[in-house]
């Protein structure tokens, strides 16, 4: 295991979708450093002043990695991250700048969603209870409003509420008027409306389109019954799915296997009077290569296939007496016997009685070959699953609830794996091969975690929680914050190797021309505005913040 040098960090930091970069928002803007050359800042963008880096919703990369926003409840604000004409932003134009002021009148509350929409030049927003979705239009200063957002909580607004479609961006939301559903289309990048209908739904709750476009799947409530409903992307009904095997072809996959004969019947009973009360669709998820639909509902079975049997168990193992420089803290040995997982217990609820049931984790890998699950009350097991042979590839039992469970965005076959508790902050376990225990990362090893103490109530970073790094051709590589400084680590570097990470991470060397890493080489006074089309007054005498408009959009543009 090899780790980089610590850095100043904050609660807002993070890595850019295609892993070259780290943004880390401070006080005094947002410092931008690549990580071939963690060193040195490869630059700083001032924020307005209207902005406080202390009340942040939203701190997100664009899709590209080209540009940063940063939103409070008041302003949004969207830059681009590096100069024009630098290396590392070739083909990137000019520095992009914009801030848009008081994006949702009236304001009720902090915005539930704030973030990129299909591309770099499009930014969403959903109002706080539901008022409004807006949609902004950064190239023409344009802005749609539509009425009525049906999921507008800060966890189902962006993760059901609404999706754009892969390829043509069109976007579907999901809306409500007069007690009926609605599904709207809109085009991409002008956000028109295209058409709308009234899908077949009691009380729809979430929509997502499927990886290659096809179908947009919209799921009915659980409270009535197994129903997805199927749809073309110009909105006429294509199929429905009901839950009913025999009906559908599909079939059901057990996370915990057949390894009890005498369950067997008695499990085929419990399942029939599930769907005879109406227990329906929890969560559904498409595989990326849009061939499998996972499907989990209030039943500890994930709609998939036939039931399979148990492969192999690794069992988190914590030796409290391991030094903290000790690999040892953390490991893992094989089940030699069948076991039940865990189940879900609380301070509050001492006798272990089950409050949730059904599948909570559903997420397939790159290549479209594994599936992880979670269950409610096992939320300390994973089961991963090989979609190639049907059958269960591995179950991990942690000694805490699992957090989180994600898989590489590029890689196949590579899980991450966090867990709750003082016990698991800074630690994460990377799995890779079904044959072999998962990998401990453990940052406690390389420095304290900090706490959130201190930090405002309102900043959702900071979770002390590892992530992936996305970076292509590169080894395995995982992303850090505390809060006050990040690392990156290599799971797959050993201290005993011959690489060492100095060979990760160089350090800066000295050179004699001037670039944008040199530290200096670029200031803020370096510059200049250009005129854009948003701007009422020069650019020549346009200052930050300068604007009699307080509800409009101001742009501004840099080379």
């Amino acid at each position: 295991m090899r780790f980089s040098n610590k850095f100043k960090s904050s609660s807002c930091s993070l890595p850019s979708p295609d892993g070259r970069l780290v943004a880390t928002l401070l006080p005094l803007g947002i410092h931008i450093r690549v990580v071939e050359r963690l060193d040195e800042v490869a630059n700083v963008v001032p924020l307005p002043d209207e902005l406080s880096s202390t009340a942040v919703v939203s701190f997100q990369w664009s899709p590209s990695s080209r540009r940063l926003l940063v939103a409070t409840a008041d302003v949004v604000f969207v830059t681009a991250v590096l100069p024009a004409g630098d290396e590392e932003d070739s083909g990137r134009g000019q520095l992009f700048r914009a801030v848009i002021r008081n994006p949702a009148l009236p304001v009720v509350g902090k915005p539930a969603f704030v973030g990129f929409g299909s591309s770099d030049d499009q930014v969403c927003l959903c109002s706080a209870f539901g008022i409004k979705f807006v949609v902004f239009d950064l190239q023409t200063s344009k802005t749609v409003e539509i009425s009525h957002p049906k999921l507008h909580s800060p966890t189902s607004a962006c993760s059901r509420g609404f999706s754009f479609r892969p390829a043509s961006h069109h976007l579907a939301l999901l809306t409500r008027t007069a007690g009926k559903d609605w599904i709207s289309i809109h085009s991409a990048p002008s956000a028109a409306l295209v058409t709308s209908w009234a899908p077949d739904t009691i009380d729809a709750q979430g929509l997502l389109w499927c990886p290659d476009g096809r179908w947009l799947a919209v799921m009915e409530s659980p409270a009535y019954g197994h129903k997805i409903l199927f749809y073309t992307p110009d909105g006429h009904f294509f199929k429905a799915w009901t839950g009913r095997c025999s009906s559908d072809g599909g079939s059901a996959v057990g996370s915990e296997g057949e390894g009890r004969d005498n369950t067997t019947n008695v499990a085929a009973a419990d399942l029939a009077a599930d769907e005879a009360l109406g227990l329906g669709v929890k969560i559904a998820r498409f595989s990326p290569n849009a061939r499998f639909m996972a499907v989990g509902d209030t039943t500890r079975r994930i709609r998939i296939i036939d039931m399979a049997s148990l492969v192999g168990i690794w069992q988190e193992q914590i030796n409290p007496s391991a030094p903290s420089a000790s690999s040892e803290l953390h490991t893992f040995i094989e089940a030699a016997q069948a076991i039940s997982p865990p189940g879900r217990t609380s301070p509050n609820n001492p006798d272990g009685a089950i409050s949730a049931v059904g599948a909570s984790l559903l997420s397939f890998d790159k290549s479209s070959a594994y599936l992880v699950t979670r269950l409610e009350d096992a939320p300390s097991t994973v089961w991963i699953w090989d979609l190639r042979t049907w059958q269960l590839c591995t179950v991990l039992m942690f000694h805490a609830n699992v957090s989180s469970a994600v898989w590489h965005p590029s890689a196949a076959r590579a899980l991450l794996v966090a867990c709750d508790g003082e016990q698991h902050r800074g630690v994460g376990f990377v799995w890779s091969h079904p044959s072999n225990a998962p990998a401990v990362v453990d940052y406690s090893r390389h420095f304290s975690p900090a706490t959130n103490d201190g930090q405002p109530p309102n900043v959702p970073m900071g979770s002390h929680r590892p992530s992936w790094l996305s970076l292509e051709d590169q080894p395995l590589l995982l992303f850090y914050s505390d809060g006050k400084e990040f690392a990156l680590a290599a799971p797959g570097a050993n201290r005993g190797s011959k690489a060492s990470s100095a060979g990760l991470w160089p350090k800066a060397a000295s050179s004699a021309c001037s670039t944008i890493f040199d530290n200096g080489s670029w200031t803020v006074a370096d510059q200049r505005r250009e005129e854009s089309p948003l701007q009422l007054v020069p650019a020549e005498i346009c200052t930050e913040g300068d604007s009699d408009l307080e509800d409009t959009f101001h742009y501004k543009r840099e080379e």
